[in-house]
């Protein structure tokens, strides 16, 4: 685990909400809903030979079975706070695998053993948008002048209408 995640030991003790936060979480801080945590990385993760960017997603089985976490690349999206839209990376490739747009409403199946965690990643050569635990990346560049960015989780497993937060 990094530094930046929160030690969820902490919040298998406490009951879990059956409720969705309505407003912006931070980057940074755990959102626990339906026996799962998930956090996103303060940090962007930067593709300067595609000219892509991304972020990190941790999740963390909250409970002792293991179970099925599934989401697709079309459940993430990205705004910033001078109203800019980001756009799926498109036909990113690497080696020998799917262009980008063709997995884009790809359902992953990550299984994540109980009380472990696993980290989804995207803006990187490696993982690919295609595997599971690779997400799309977006479109750059990111303007100066732009505050924060806002990724938007919507049928990311069970988290829906979920905003996080990243200050820039």
């Amino acid at each position: 685990p990094t530094n930046e995640e929160p030690d969820t030991e902490l919040l298998l003790q406490t009951p879990t909400p059956e409720f969705l936060p309505t407003e912006p979480v931070p980057a940074g801080e755990p959102i626990v809903y339906d026996g799962w945590s998930m956090t996103v990385s303060k940090e962007i993760n930067i593709d300067n030979y595609y000219k892509l960017w991304g972020v990190t997603v941790y999740l963390r089985n909250l409970g002792e079975t293991n179970r099925i976490f599934r989401f697709t690349n079309a459940a993430v999206t990205a705004y910033d706070n001078l109203g800019n839209v980001y756009e799926p990376s498109g036909p990113k490739c690497i080696y020998n695998c799917t262009p980008c747009e063709d997995a884009y409403h790809l359902v992953k199946n990550l299984e994540i053993r109980g009380l472990e965690r696993e980290t989804i990643e995207s803006g990187k050569t490696y993982p690919s948008c295609e595997s599971v635990e690779g997400l799309g990346s977006f479109k750059g560049p990111i303007p100066l002048d732009a505050e924060y960015l806002i990724i938007h989780f919507d049928g990311f497993g069970p988290f829906t209408n979920v905003d996080v937060v990243i200050d820039l």
